[in-house]
């Protein structure tokens, strides 16, 4: 239940943000496979963080000041101390995470992503696959994630 209104509010707030992008007719610099590359760059960066025992790292260079993460067992981090913690406890577990955009739309200042990551152990078995959408945003040039969050259904 917890999640179907996590997901709500998530759905609401994005087209909420969407909307208000569209209607200011904000200027776009790169199109969206362009952005795709940057940000499966960026997860290369990222998966890179969690091998090397970095979330502190991670969650500075790659989200903003005021993300939110709703973590796959639920819940919910703000803020990149909070996004730091969940990824202590990820990376505590003996978990690696690969994220791999599928799609990106670009919408003024903001994109949408969704993506699967996969979940493997620190020997490089694969655990599962779990979905996940993000709201990246562009601060002075460099996208950062917004908004994180992730199904906590496995999928095959």
């Amino acid at each position: 239940m917890y999640v179907n209104k996590s997901l709500q509010i998530f759905g609401l707030s994005l087209m909420i943000l969407l909307t208000g992008n569209i209607l200011n007719g904000n200027g776009q610099e790169i199109n969206s496979e362009e952005l795709k590359d940057t940000i499966n760059e960026s997860y290369n960066q990222f998966t890179q963080y969690i091998k090397d025992n970095k979330p502190g790292e991670l969650a500075s260079t790659l989200y903003t000041k005021d993300a939110i993460f709703y973590p796959p067992n639920g819940g919910m981090v703000e803020g990149t101390d909070g996004v730091t913690k969940a990824f202590q406890g990820l990376i505590g577990a003996g978990l690696v995470i690969e994220p791999e955009a599928q799609e990106v739309e670009i919408f003024g200042n903001h994109a949408y992503e969704y993506g699967i990551g996969t979940v493997s152990d620190q020997e490089g078995n694969k655990i599962r696959q779990e979905r996940y959408v993000c709201i990246w945003k562009n601060i002075d040039g460099t996208w950062k994630i917004y908004r994180d969050i992730v199904q906590g259904i496995a999928i095959e």
